[in-house]
């Protein structure tokens, strides 16, 4: 049995408030926060993204969305590689560098990061880094969908991500 093709269809024409809409809808569903990273060259790039997720178990992948006209984007096409650093909640000071209008080396430099076997950057401190070969790409708007192939795991001590909702920094009531 083969799967069916999905016709593309053109997007419909949207009214003025749809993409307000949706942002504002958007903030209401809590992400969990990450730190994808890279290289490109010698340095290492990142950037916090919520718009990630597990995508098979077999084999182990997932997917992170990334703006094309983000730094990391070329270095990522390029190498083929990258991280993704699941945050703990201890880790929200990392975010305001890697979300905010900061330099590539001044992100780095704001806490320890290490390198993996392969090079890539990760936090030592989050609760857990997937390390990715890229396996797919779809461009779709501002963004591509970059699929990757989970090559390596490494998990922290604790459970307790940081999550992001509604423009605030939040994490999850202790579970009793």
């Amino acid at each position: 049995m083969t799967s069916p093709t999905l016709e593309r269809k053109a997007p419909s024409a949207q009214t003025a408030e749809l993409p307000a809409r949706f942002k504002a809808a958007m903030r209401g569903v809590a992400g969990t926060v990450t730190i994808v990273t890279a290289t490109q060259g010698e340095r290492f790039v990142g950037m916090a993204a919520t718009a990630f997720s597990a995508v098979s178990m077999d084999p182990p992948s997932l997917l992170v969305c990334v703006n094309t006209d983000a730094s990391i984007h070329a270095a990522i096409v390029k190498t083929r590689s990258f991280c993704v650093n699941i945050l703990h909640r201890s880790n929200e000071p990392v975010c305001h560098f890697f979300g905010g209008k900061f330099t590539q080396e001044e992100r780095f430099a704001a806490t320890e990061w290490k390198a993996t076997e392969r090079g890539l950057p990760y936090l030592a401190s989050s609760q857990a880094t997937l390390e990715c070969e890229l396996s797919d790409s779809i461009d779709h708007g501002s963004h591509s969908i970059f699929v990757g192939n989970v090559l390596a795991a490494r998990l922290g001590d604790a459970i307790n991500p940081l999550l992001y909702l509604d423009g605030r920094y939040e994490s999850i009531a202790a579970r009793g």
